[in-house]
């Protein structure tokens, strides 16, 4: 009886990392748009041509400390970033227009 109290705590801990990774990411969407800058998936099953092996591979070995996301400026300068459910959103989009699109 004790594990399942156990296993509980740790789906509910899970449940709230990913909503708080949802949160975040939902503010640098806004905050993106705000700029005009698309976001799409970074993962490489959505990235067109890349190998079926490689996109069995990168679902047994997931990216830790978040997901990969493709930004896209205006202009077309693209800039890949990894979102995690740690940190401010408005900090990232400062640092990603001081590196990638400065």
């Amino acid at each position: 009886m004790r594990w399942q109290w156990r296993r509980r705590g740790e789906i509910g801990e899970l449940r709230a990392e990913v909503h708080q990774m949802q949160l975040r990411l939902d503010t640098l969407l806004d905050i993106c748009r705000q700029a005009g800058v698309s976001v799409e998936s970074g993962g490489v099953d959505a990235v067109a041509g890349v190998a079926p092996g490689l996109v069995a591979a990168s679902r047994t070995a997931p990216l830790h400390g978040g997901e990969s996301v493709v930004l896209t400026a205006p202009d077309g300068r693209q800039a890949i970033a990894v979102v995690s459910g740690q940190g401010d959103p408005q900090r990232w989009m400062a640092e990603i227009k001081q590196r990638a699109f400065a």
